[in-house]
């Protein structure tokens, strides 16, 4: 940030004092290319870090977390068709009771299945529904991987050279904008 605003000032005093500088000139352009230049290299290293290199790590986790849905929609499948299975046993065994006469015992059985603890557990549904987004962000076309399609480039080259030109585009420009409003005090 210091060297940021170290040259901004340094343009715009430049700039303001551009007739009266004489040989300095060369020197004081040079050291404020120099600053920028330094910051133009700065820029483009975080930029490309940040956006190009954890995208093996965010894809990994994201398999991850959908590998683990997956599990958990198996075994909600699994237990569901377990829990209908026992429900229809126990249906017939009270059915069975009842046709032999055992009222009772019938009901106890229907007092104890209705009593059993239901565990809490994501819905089926959620987890379905969560699957469905972690596919839609692992498979999600970019407009970095279109653009990279289209060129028939990878699209880590891609976005280096977005980068590139964005970093190169910015920073100049202002440096430039600065330079001509205090040129024109």
């Amino acid at each position: 940030m210091t060297m940021e605003a170290v040259k901004f000032i340094g343009v715009s005093w430049v700039a303001a004092n551009w007739s009266t500088l004489r040989w300095w000139r060369f020197p004081l352009v040079l050291m404020l290319l120099t600053m920028a230049a330094i910051t133009f290299i700065g820029d483009y290293v975080h930029l490309t870090q940040s956006h190009v290199g954890n995208r093996p790590q965010v894809t990994a986790k994201l398999q991850l977390e959908l590998a683990d849905v997956e599990r958990k929609i198996t075994e909600a499948q699994q237990s569901n068709a377990s829990e209908t299975q026992n429900a229809a046993l126990t249906t017939a065994a009270i059915g069975k009771l009842i046709s032999q006469g055992q009222p009772k015992a019938a009901l106890k059985e229907l007092t104890k299945k209705k009593s059993e603890p239901k565990q809490e557990q994501t819905s089926l549904a959620e987890l379905e529904h969560r699957r469905d987004e972690l596919n839609t962000k692992l498979n999600e076309p970019s407009k970095v991987s279109f653009l990279a399609s289209l060129l028939n480039r990878d699209p880590e080259t891609i976005s280096a050279w977005l980068i590139l030109l964005l970093t190169l585009m910015l920073d100049p420009f202002g440096l430039a904008l600065n330079a001509a409003v205090a040129s024109r005090r």
